[in-house]
């Protein structure tokens, strides 16, 4: 039993590489959606100061995306680390100890 729990915690402590792909393809796509709605506006957009409403919405619409990334790292890192804490507190030899490390990218 404690071999399998251990297992788990070893497994959420090097699940890092599939977070951070699912953190850059949000973020590809919140960039993605961030271009098409100011091209979309850019279009729509007829005179000088229609297109400096246009950049600026563009650039709320970047500064929340910023703030809103830098949220999601924040969460993802102390998630990781209550998941490397736990695999520290469960270690019972230098091996398994070994094993908490954070893996090199």
């Amino acid at each position: 039993m404690r071999r399998i729990l251990f297992s788990i915690v070893l497994a959420a402590a090097s699940s890092p590489v599939f977070a951070y792909n699912d953190f850059e393809s949000w973020s590809h796509q919140q960039r993605m959606q961030i271009l098409e709605q100011a091209e979309a506006c850019n279009r729509q957009a007829l005179t000088r100061e229609a297109f400096r409403r246009c950049e600026a919405q563009e650039r709320q619409a970047r500064q929340a995306f910023r703030k809103a990334a830098f949220e999601k790292r924040k969460r993802f890192m102390i998630q990781h680390l209550k998941a490397r804490l736990q695999c520290i507190e469960q270690a019972d030899s230098p091996k398994t100890l070994k094993a908490c490390k954070p893996r090199q990218r």
